[in-house]
């Protein structure tokens, strides 16, 4: 094979790893997804992108450090930091499984509540008449940093900084924010390090990461907006098949973990 087109494929495995073990921690609704929603319903669609930013922002003191020096540590101690990433993502599947099957029993009984309604149509109408107190909301922002009257930017750029400052806060506060990086997030980092590509393969690892955060959070905050319940089945599935690449990652980490302890 070309050693350009090597570099490529290289790039496209750790990148593709870096987003979808970005998602394995966003899928699973947490302080942050809860936090998302809430400002969605007062803000619109730029709650979502904001508040990444800001759990981005927390985030980057860890990937520093990894990046100035703690990385070629590890590398050192690559059997444990495969092994515990390992069990930490295979753990992580299995509690991806099961809020899936969670969410699809709650889906199933909001189908079967429908199908009651229709039945019967005076329940109908009361299930399609608005809630006052769902439809009263903050007003919405503008993707211009100003509310829906043009009037008062300060008050625009305020709210902004709260979903930033939001998003930074339920993810700092998470407690399970530092045992994912010590153990599922630095295993990845590691092995963009370990490849042929060094630190420009840890760089294509975060690229990815990153990309998950924003990408997630923004279709979640996009969904809600638009009033549409959220992703519905596709939320489902796209949680499995997270969960599926977790669990084969957590096997082959796992795997080389404990051969290199023997090698």
């Amino acid at each position: 094979m070309d050693a350009s087109l090597a570099s490529l494929v290289v790039v496209a495995q750790l990148f593709v790893m870096g987003f979808l073990t970005g998602l394995s921690g966003a899928v699973i609704p947490g302080p942050l997804f809860a936090f998302v929603v809430s400002d969605t319903l007062k803000k619109g669609f730029i709650s979502g992108p904001l508040s990444a930013l800001g759990h981005v922002i927390v985030e980057m003191p860890l990937i520093f450090a990894f990046l100035l020096g703690l990385g070629f540590i590890l590398l050192k101690f690559q059997h444990f930091t495969y092994t515990a990433g390992g069990i930490a993502f295979i753990l992580m599947a299995t509690l991806i499984v099961n809020s899936a099957r969670k969410e699809a029993c709650h889906h199933q009984q909001q189908r079967e509540a429908v199908r009651k309604a229709k039945q019967c149509p005076e329940i109908a109408e009361i299930a399609n008449t608005p809630n006052p107190s769902a439809t009263t909301a903050a007003v919405p922002i503008s993707d211009t940093g100003t509310d829906a009257t043009g009037t008062d930017a300060n008050a625009g750029a305020k709210a902004a900084a709260a979903s930033v400052l939001g998003g930074a806060f339920f993810t700092a506060f998470n407690p399970s924010f530092v045992p994912w990086w010590a153990t599922a997030g630095y295993a990845v980092l590691l092995a963009g390090l370990a490849s042929p590509l060094a630190l420009a393969g840890v760089a294509v690892v975060i690229a990815g990461h990153v990309l998950s955060d924003f990408a997630w959070y923004s279709l979640l905050s996009f969904s809600l907006s638009r009033g549409r319940k959220f992703l519905t089945d596709k939320y489902e599935a796209v949680m499995l098949a997270v969960a599926s690449f977790l669990a084969a990652l957590g096997i082959f980490f796992l795997f080389k973990g404990v051969s290199s302890f023997f090698s």
